[in-house]
């Protein structure tokens, strides 16, 4: 008797406890009724909206570690932080999934974006550099590597002696081609 009282009460618990969590599905739906909410104004960002969503997916990544929209959505909410300005915030998004999602198929995208945050949020050009090389290393044949070989060349440099450097190598490059 005493054993079928612990029975159903551990089963009332059980489902009382799957019943409280939300399900994969209506996260999934939440997070694209925000998404389209979010998208609808593409003129005006309400950022406490997209401080909302930035939260969804983060707690959904948390909650189903090995699905695969997990990634895919800390990378929006690195996007969605980065567009903020909240360079660290994205960061540390990009290390989870650099972390976390090793095998990821945009895994060096991520790593790309953290470079470039690292120069153009945080300023932060020692880790930048550091992080352009790492990813050189890991990706020397992607389609980010020349870009994150001038970003080494040129981090540092203000704009507008970059758009000079620039504009000076296209007016030789021009010169060359008239003779």
């Amino acid at each position: 008797m005493k054993k079928t009282i612990y029975f159903y009460l551990l089963s009332i618990a059980i489902v009382a406890i799957i019943s409280c969590k939300p399900s994969k599905e209506k996260k999934i739906e939440k997070i694209s009724m925000l998404e389209k909410e979010l998208l609808s104004d593409k003129v005006n960002i309400d950022t406490s909206k997209a401080e909302e969503l930035i939260l969804l997916y983060k707690d959904y990544a948390d909650n189903f570690k090995s699905d695969s929209l997990s990634p895919e959505y800390l990378l929006k909410a690195a996007d969605i932080s980065m567009n903020l300005s909240k360079g660290q915030q994205a960061i540390d998004l990009l290390d989870k999934i650099l972390t976390d999602f090793k095998k990821y198929y945009k895994a060096p995208d991520c790593l790309f974006l953290k470079a470039y945050i690292l120069e153009n949020q945080l300023n932060d050009l020692k880790n930048a550099e550091k992080t352009y090389k790492e990813f050189l290393e890991k990706y020397p044949n992607h389609a980010f590597a020349v870009s994150a070989k001038s970003a080494i060349e040129n981090l540092g440099i203000p704009a507008d002696v970059l758009i000079k450097k620039f504009e000076e190598q296209n007016k030789s490059k021009k010169d060359s081609l008239k003779i």
